[in-house]
């Protein structure tokens, strides 16, 4: 019995379709966040209000978890007159870190148009060689293809 719709997908690798060549089913997967784990947070597009309160919400709320997080001081350094949350340069470099790093998670805060700008810079970058959970909203799809 499949207990799962990915069962499902994955089962559809043994059907014989004419002419069909079905991609590989192997996917790249992450382990569970375990307790002591560090999360990197990114903002790969539009800047969050009021950034260090912001960045002080964040590591109040992980206090209370049994997870770590990362968040660089100069992550947010709204640019004009676009407002995006930091230069071309330095959010490809916060992203490259953190998928490069020794966290286990990426955290993308902030959402807004600006994160496709950021493709042509990451496509001149080797892919992350660590499999890593990118959690997000709005505007990271860039990223998805970047890092899986």
């Amino acid at each position: 019995m499949l207990h799962s719709r990915r069962q499902f997908t994955l089962g559809l690798g043994a059907l014989a379709l004419p002419g069909v060549t079905l991609a590989s089913t192997q996917q790249a997967a992450w382990p569970f966040l375990k307790p002591g784990d560090t999360i990197d947070v990114i903002a790969p597009s539009s800047p969050v209000d009021l950034p260090h309160e912001r960045y002080e919400i964040i590591r109040a709320y992980f206090k209370n978890t049994p997870y770590n997080v990362n968040i660089p001081e100069d992550l947010i350094e709204p640019t004009s007159p676009l407002d995006e949350a930091n230069t071309i340069e330095k959010r490809v470099a916060f992203i490259h870190a953190a998928f490069n790093s020794s966290s286990k998670a990426v955290w993308a805060i902030g959402g807004g148009g600006w994160g496709t700008r950021l493709l042509g810079e990451l496509a001149k970058l080797p892919r992350p060689q660590v499999v890593k959970p990118l959690l997000s909203y709005s505007d990271v799809t860039g990223l998805h293809v970047f890092c899986n």
